[in-house]
């Protein structure tokens, strides 16, 4: 079998070679940076969205702008939105047993730990 790396010419960061990334991530190639870029837009601007050509758009963008526009006619996308903009709102847990309380019983050793008679090593 043939060695299969790459020559040290062509290597990341040599001057033939592949361009070395920075690293890191992008916050705007993400969902949820573009769903609030889409949120704060005016009507009109978001309705011009749909002009901008494919190929100066994300998937992300393109994710994005479909959620936000049925957000605005379906109850589950505005809460995914929602969620994922401002955070899940408090949901208080019931905890109980067919309706009644829990008891959570605690046990008293007060007796033992504070009895003198135990032998000490």
């Amino acid at each position: 079998m043939a060695n299969q790396n790459p020559s040290p010419n062509t290597r990341f960061g040599q001057p033939g070679g592949n361009k070395q990334s920075p690293g890191g991530w992008r916050p705007e190639n993400t969902i949820s940076y573009q769903y609030r870029r889409f949120l704060n837009m005016t009507p009109e601007e978001l309705e011009l969205f749909q002009n901008v050509p494919k190929s100066e758009r994300t998937v992300a963008m393109d994710i994005a702008y479909s959620q936000v526009l049925q957000s605005r006619k379906s109850l589950p996308h505005a809460k995914e939105i929602t969620d994922r903009t401002e955070g899940k709102s408090f949901q208080a847990m019931d905890i109980t047993s067919n309706g009644k309380d829990v008891v959570i019983p605690i046990l008293d050793l007060s007796d033992v730990l504070n009895n003198d008679s135990n032998p000490k090593d």
